[in-house]
């Protein structure tokens, strides 16, 4: 889930932000503030505040047919289509196919839990370049490249099928199976390496399309009132939700069929055997079709649409434009006047505001991170979402080989049940706070609550594997024999896997229950300039402690406990039989542990919270006596 994850995360961050950005966008209406940063009742309307105007000769041409179109619902319609693929790749289909495309290529699960990793840390550097560069740009071009580059790449992720996947005749032949002590060839290794740089490659590209939750609210905020901005931040955020269990569902009714519609399936092999091959790659090419369609009227949109003009002359007059702090105080978004601007060589002027932005940039880093409730609330939140990025990567292709279920099936289960029960968490979480107008030190209260409430959940994976999975041979012999049986005919359990099921959705539900809370207790805490920082330092975190190293290391631990490799890479090939006794005590303790974790953090953060509020409660009445247990 961590294209919804992430797309929630920006939601809060942006509409704080957003306002600011358009004040830094108007030119002129600097004078029109007094000292105290307000925007006075009399500001001069007719300044330039961006109008709409073609641009280039394809806008000058089109725009007079199409002009009706030019329009927030337009553009939002366009933004969740490509919402709903950004996060139905980096989640759905991500996700459901990582067991096929392993067997299919001779890669290991430390393998893909790399090219996992990888993504996270180029959308984290992109997150930065696109709001720098692409809030300065034409928005709906530069969104409509990070498309097109997102739908390229999600046609790259497809060659290492077309370039080297050898057939069913080579890849499960009758010495398809030997013991983990096979020694592979240096070809095989050279290859293996051409195919991690391809896949890379292609998380380098999908990465860009991260752009969109930064750049999509703030166009919309730029074009629509404040009244409005919920509705359409909703749709966008929605799609985030959708995406998922578009991508699940649409593997779901492919990783049933054969690797390759050009050849027939192994007679041995069947959807229900563990090491069967399903059709992974169609749906990327899907993906990345419908994306390359989009990018056309995405990039018809001009830079600001007809309209624009009332719209910040209603925000003015509403005073929605505004800066709740003084003219002259150090901000992270602090403008120069343009007098001064015009006086000061350009120079000069880049190098004195380069390093008056960095130093402010710095002390505000210091004053949110200064905060131990604020940093155990940033905390919290990596250590739990360690365990949603690992389990989420992997536990797909777990629950087939624990259960003895086809891919497509395993797919379809696992894609209703996160999607529907983190989007049921996300939603029931934030509308209790509400319903119990919950100040920030209850609402910090309510995320340890929910914390513990889930964390005897975890054992649920007890519950992983049929009791005819779990034993197996001691000699290395009958262990390869074994291997061969159960890939013939797996053993199945439905009603051991229908409890695991209900009790996996009541773990995510939980699990998601304290993303909005959580956020609300950051943002609550936080004044209101440092907002945005707050958010983006706590996204950051979050990744850097659970996102980015989770999936590398849950793939490394479930390679430690493979049994029996495929023949054709051998030692490290692709893992036919797993100790499944030991995969889900792994489940278990990744699981317990970084929830417990984050448990423990929330009731730190919680404690220094409460204390805080006692403390402004005990300045704002002057009471000396108690200041000192301040």
């Amino acid at each position: 889930m961590d294209g919804t994850r992430e797309a929630l995360n920006v939601e809060g961050r942006v509409s704080a932000e957003v306002d600011l950005d358009t004040v830094m966008n108007m030119d002129g209406t600097r004078e029109a503030m007094n000292v105290e940063g307000r925007v006075s009742a009399e500001v001069d309307l007719d300044v330039d505040v961006g109008d709409y105007a073609p641009e280039g000769f394809v806008e000058k041409s089109l725009h007079p047919r199409i002009r009706p179109l030019l329009s927030p619902p337009a553009f939002t319609v366009v933004v969740c289509l490509f919402g709903v693929l950004m996060s139905g790749v980096t989640t759905g289909l991500f996700s459901s196919s990582g067991g096929s495309v392993q067997r299919s290529l001779g890669l290991t699960a430390t393998d893909w839990g790399l090219i996992s990793t990888l993504f996270e840390v180029f959308a984290v550097g992109f997150t930065v370049i696109t709001a720098y560069y692409g809030g300065r740009s034409h928005l709906p071009r530069y969104l409509s490249l990070c498309l097109m580059i997102f739908s390229l790449g999600c046609v790259l992720f497809t060659a290492p099928h077309f370039a080297f996947y050898r057939g069913a005749g080579a890849r499960f032949s009758s010495f398809d199976i030997c013991s983990v002590t096979s020694v592979c060839s240096e070809g095989q290794n050279t290859q293996k390496t051409a195919t991690l740089l391809v896949f890379l490659a292609a998380q380098l590209c999908i990465a860009l399309g991260s752009a969109l939750w930064i750049l999509g609210p703030i166009y919309l905020d730029r074009h629509v009132c404040q009244s409005s901005m919920n509705l359409y931040l909703s749709c966008l955020y929605a799609s985030a939700a959708l995406g998922p269990a578009v991508g699940f569902l649409m593997n779901g009714a492919l990783l049933d069929r054969w690797v390759s519609p050009w050849e027939e399936a192994p007679s041995s092999l069947t959807p229900d055997s563990p090491i069967w091959t399903g059709n992974w790659w169609i749906g990327y090419l899907i993906f990345g079709a419908v994306g390359l369609v989009c990018v056309v009227p995405l990039s018809l949109f001009p830079r600001y649409l007809p309209g624009t003009v009332e719209v910040r002359k209603a925000k003015l007059k509403s005073r929605e434009l505004v800066m709740d702090h003084d003219a002259d105080q150090k901000t992270t978004m602090n403008v120069e006047s343009s007098a001064r601007d015009q006086e000061t060589p350009r120079g000069e002027k880049v190098r004195k505001f380069v390093a008056k932005d960095f130093k402010t940039f710095s002390m505000a880093c210091k004053d949110i991170l200064g905060s131990f409730m604020r940093v155990f609330t940033m905390l919290a939140h990596g250590t739990e979402n360690f365990a949603v990025s690992a389990l989420s990567t992997f536990l797909p292709q777990i629950i087939q080989a624990q259960f003895g279920i086809t891919p497509g099936l395993t797919s379809i289960i696992f894609g209703v049940t996160i999607v529907i029960g983190a989007v049921s968490g996300i939603a029931f979480g934030g509308w209790f706070v509400k319903w119990r107008n919950y100040d920030g030190v209850q609402t910090a209260r309510f995320c340890f609550i929910i914390a513990c409430v889930s964390l005897p959940l975890s054992f649920s994976f007890l519950l992983l594997g049929c009791p005819g999975n779990t034993v197996f041979p001691a000699e290395e012999d009958d262990l390869i024999l074994f291997a061969e049986d159960l890939c013939e005919s797996p053993n199945t359990c439905r009603r051991r896997l229908a409890l695991f099921i209900v009790l996996l959705f009541l773990l995510m539900f939980t699990t998601f229950s304290n993303n909005v809370p959580g956020s609300q207790v950051i943002l609550r805490s936080t004044e209101l300039k440092e907002r945005p920082l707050a958010m983006a330092l706590n996204s950051t975190i979050a990744r850097l402690t659970g996102s980015i190293p989770a999936p590398l290391l849950f793939g490394l631990g479930l390679d430690r406990l493979c049994l029996v490799h495929s023949s054709e890479t051998c030692n490290g090939g692709t893992c036919l039989l797993a100790d499944n006794t030991r995969v889900k005590y792994l489940a278990l303790i990744v699981s317990f542990v970084f929830k417990s974790a984050s448990a423990i953090f929330l009731l730190l953060a919680w404690r220094f919270y409460k204390k805080n509020q006692a403390c402004r409660q005990i300045a704002s009445t002057s009471d000396s006596s108690n200041a000192r247990l301040c």
